[in-house]
């Protein structure tokens, strides 16, 4: 487990990479599935607008941020930070503002305190951006049932 879960007090989406889909479960109100190759829309929709992208242990591999349906989702300007155990993962895909060499869980487990005593500009439209993404959530779900 990651260490992020409904109490994660950033909001949604949190999503996971490229055959890393074991990594929150599917039902976690914030999930919203993996990112990249044969993806999920409702993530990959999710993340374009970030300016702030918290990458905890993904490796953030070119299967996870390459564009998919036809669509350039990763942010051009999003500063990311990037939590890994291993340094030599940190900024091999994408360019880092903050690389953090570290156990994931117990560093999530300090970003989400911190982040709680924090006042953080995003919690001004935190039920604008839940509402947001529950609809890309309905999308993607009706989408993937008009298929089956």
């Amino acid at each position: 487990s990651s260490g992020i879960n409904a109490e994660w007090p950033l909001g949604p989406g949190v999503a996971v990479t490229y055959l890393h889909n074991d990594a929150l479960p599917a039902d976690d109100p914030l999930y919203a599935g993996p990112l990249g190759y044969q993806g999920s829309q409702a993530a990959m929709y999710s993340i374009r607008d970030a300016d702030v992208i918290i990458a905890l242990g993904t490796r953030l591999s070119p299967f996870g941020t390459l564009p998919q349906y036809g669509e350039e989702y990763w942010p051009a300007n999003a500063k990311v930070i990037q939590v890994e155990t291993d340094e030599r993962r940190i900024g091999t895909t994408k360019k880092v503002e903050v690389g953090v060499v570290g156990d994931v869980k117990l560093a999530t487990k300090e970003m989400a305190e911190k982040l709680k005593v924090t006042d953080l500009e995003c919690n001004g439209n935190k039920a604008e951006r839940m509402e947001k993404f529950a609809q890309l959530k309905s999308a993607w779900t009706e989408k993937l049932e008009g298929i089956t």
